[in-house]
């Protein structure tokens, strides 16, 4: 069975996905329903997401807003996000800066998980902190 894309989703394809439900992000919907996408997700993302859905532009009653939330969350993977974040490109907007550290985190999780599964700990990986790359030895 092929593993599911774990991918890092922006709150405007979120909210299209859940809002609007077509094209690209409708697409991304029905995959993460489906079990084909996990989604990650990390505090500063889900804070972000729990403040758009409330736009009084979408008109959105509190129980929709917590359906909708409900759809995301309950197929999201969850990362922790280390303290200090891990070293990202400079984003021009800063609002995106949380996105590429669950981008970067969520790739040590993965590889971690994978390593920990296939390999003895003492032959493991070596990831290098803010670079992306996972080395394998052993």
């Amino acid at each position: 069975m092929t593993q599911p894309v774990r991918m890092v989703l922006d709150t405007n394809v979120v909210l299209s996905a859940l809002v609007f439900g077509g094209g690209l992000a409708g697409q991304a919907r029905r995959a993460w329903q489906d079990g084909l996408l996990v989604p990650l997700a990390s505090r500063a993302t889900v804070q972000k997401l729990v403040r758009v859905v409330a736009y009084p532009r979408f008109r959105l009653s509190g129980a929709e807003q917590g359906e909708l939330l409900v759809d995301f969350l309950s197929c999201a993977a969850t990362v922790r996000i280390p303290q200090p974040p891990p070293q990202v490109p400079r984003c021009r907007d800063a609002f995106d800066e949380p996105f590429m550290h669950l981008a970067v985190a969520g790739f040590f999780q993965a590889c971690a998980r994978h390593c920990a599964a296939s390999r003895p700990i003492a032959a493991c990986a070596l990831v290098e902190r803010g670079t992306g790359r996972c080395r394998w030895w052993g």
